[in-house]
């Protein structure tokens, strides 16, 4: 069945039989990750077509020798020890210090060969500022249609996807911006994917460092944004980073899918995305990693909407909004969040929502 359409879904049905057969428990939330709990000892599995990333506590490692000995009985296991390198991802850990970081320096080199930029000049940002891309882009003659066509812009922005999900968010708002557009290619969006790719030649050497949970440290911290009216077709574009014990494990930089009547409007649409996937977020990571299921510190730089997130009644403001609104005052009520407000110059969330100048790029790193 190999590299036919239903060899992934096959598989993973196999794979799942025989962890659960061995007690483990199929997370709800990613159905990618296989729960052990044995004897006070913990192992998470996590997998990925036929690679298996095994995470376990001093206890759960007998949990982990039984189920890869059972995985062998029935197949072939290349056991590569401690991880230092998966799916085009560097990893590196320091157990002393606490600390682990992801790169993807390797993957990028690849990417810069690949599409011919070896000599060229690095950029400092992802993008030109208020360079924004539009309808007088797209070719309009046949000649110009057939150059932009022979051009590997969904390859280019497929490859830069991977980069932007697992390791560089400070490139996903440009890419998003630019993704929009390869149904309607033109020379313009090139240029600007070509630019993001400049951009990580110049800062190849960023990582995403991840520490281990000191003293005080909230289990879920979130900043969210977004810049009103400043897509095509008067929409808004809102993003939003969320930190787990610490970490940063989940951003995006998109589009409302509605157009928002005023710069309140489109900040609460933020406010409801973060509410979205902190929901995702705190069921996995209370299962896994048996954190208490904390209130969630939100940070927003709109005090019209985190009055609107408090108030009671139907306000003027808020009467043509959608249901989500209200589960997200219910949150606010019932404390599972609070929300605090930062200036705009502090708003981390900020590079989800627009192509930022250096300096305050450089401020925000």
């Amino acid at each position: 069945m190999y590299g036919t359409k239903q060899a992934a879904a096959a598989w993973q049905k196999h794979l799942a039989q025989i962890l659960v057969s061995e007690g483990g428990r199929r997370n709800l939330k990613d159905e990618c990750v296989f729960i052990f709990n044995e004897c006070g000892g913990v192992c998470v599995i996590g997998t990925h077509v036929d690679d298996l990333f095994v995470l376990s506590d001093r206890k759960g490692e007998k949990i982990r020798d039984k189920v890869l000995k059972k995985l062998q009985e029935g197949m072939e296991i290349d056991n590569r020890g401690e991880i230092s390198y998966a799916l085009d991802m560097c990893i590196e850990a320091d157990r002393e210090r606490g600390i682990l970081k992801i790169s993807q320096q390797q993957y990028i080199k690849n990417l810069i060969h690949k599409f011919q930029l070896s000599e060229a000049k690095g950029k400092e940002t992802p993008g030109a500022v208020n360079d924004e891309l539009t309808t007088e882009h797209i070719p309009k003659t046949q000649k110009e249609q057939q150059e932009v066509g022979k051009l590997p812009i969904r390859e280019l922005i497929g490859g830069l996807w991977w980069v932007a999900l697992v390791s560089r968010p400070d490139i996903i708002c440009a890419l998003h911006k630019c993704a929009k557009w390869q149904n309607k290619p033109s020379q313009k969006l090139w240029s600007h994917l070509i630019h993001i790719l400049k951009y990580l030649k110049h800062s190849i050497e960023y990582k995403i460092e991840f520490q281990r949970r000191s003293a005080g440290t909230s289990t879920f911290q979130a900043d969210c944004d977004a810049s009103f009216a400043s897509e095509p077709k008067s929409k808004s574009r809102y993003g939003y980073a969320l930190r787990f014990i610490g970490c940063l494990v989940a951003w995006s930089s998109s589009v409302m899918e509605r157009v928002a009547l005023s710069s309140t409007e489109a900040e609460c649409g933020a406010l409801v995305a973060v509410i979205s996937v902190r929901e995702f977020v705190r069921e996995l990571g209370t299962e896994v990693f048996r954190c208490e299921d904390e209130v969630l510190s939100l940070t927003q730089d709109n005090k019209s909407a985190i009055s609107l997130t408090k108030k009671v009644g139907n306000h003027k403001r808020r009467k043509h909004f959608q249901v989500e609104f209200d589960a997200l005052r219910q949150a606010v009520k019932g404390r599972e969040i609070n929300i605090t407000y930062v200036r705009t110059e502090d708003m981390t969330a900020d590079i989800f929502t627009k192509i930022l100048p250096l300096k305050y790029l450089r401020n925000i790193n």
